[in-house]
């Protein structure tokens, strides 16, 4: 049997399309909906798929297929990932929300959701991963907006940028969040203290040494079950 004969093919517009369309289908019954796209096109399925009984199937094809390299899948080969798929594997995940929108791997609030956000796919298509790194070179000049957190125990931290993990990985192979586990039910956080050059400076060390809150970092680590995060613009991605 082919791996063609096991779906039903449904080409998405766009995220919305994609949400409803996982929606409809759940509605129907159907016990799985595999999303085939990049860690944008998951979050839409999941998004349609939330509070039902129908199991998320991934089939990585985006760029970076962050929440596929999380879980171990063999995200460079898609035959691979097809058998994976019909030997029916299931792991369950913890599923956190932000606005009342579901993530499964990563939320991130003030630059790093500006940078993804202003990078076009036109430029992705072109120049890869390197596309976000042209766009926070851009964005680095303007002045960014100031964060509060505040963690579910009442602990308070003020930065400029806040990155949110349910797993360890972050842009594809960069184990940012040493402490993450999808299934312990806490949140991981990563809180950029200084903007610009500071910013840019102690996540470089810390992407090279392993620990990006270290020594006299600029970069706080926290863990918590919940989050309230102030922002102005709330910009905000999620993964």
């Amino acid at each position: 049997m082919t791996h063609a004969q096991l779906f039903v093919l449904y080409a998405s517009r766009s995220a919305e399309d994609a949400k409803e369309l996982a929606t409809k289908l759940a509605a129907d019954g159907e016990p799985i909906v595999v999303a085939a796209g990049g860690d944008g096109t998951l979050n839409a399925v999941v998004q349609g798929l939330t509070g039902t009984g129908t199991a998320l199937g991934v089939l990585p094809a985006g760029t970076m297929n962050v929440f596929a390299r999380e879980l171990g899948l063999p995200h460079n080969s898609l035959k691979k990932s097809l058998e994976v798929l019909q030997a029916g594997f299931i792991k369950e995940v913890d599923l956190f929300e932000a606005n009342g929108r579901p993530f499964m791997q990563m939320a991130g609030i003030g630059f790093d959701a500006q940078v993804i956000e202003e990078t076009t796919w036109e430029q992705k298509k072109i120049l890869g991963p390197m596309a976000y790194i042209m766009t926070a070179m851009k964005v680095l000049g303007d002045k960014p907006p100031k964060l509060r957190i505040i963690c579910d125990d009442g602990h308070e931290e003020e930065g400029f940028c806040a990155l949110a993990g349910n797993g360890s990985l972050y842009g594809g192979q960069v184990k940012l969040f040493r402490k993450a586990d999808h299934a312990d039910e806490m949140l991981d956080m990563l809180v950029f203290t200084e903007a610009g050059y500071k910013l840019i400076r102690d996540s470089v060390k810390g992407l090279a040494t392993g620990a990006i809150d270290a020594g006299n970092s600029s970069v706080k680590y926290l863990q918590s079950k919940s989050y309230e995060i102030h922002c102005a613009p709330p910009y905000l991605l999620l993964a």
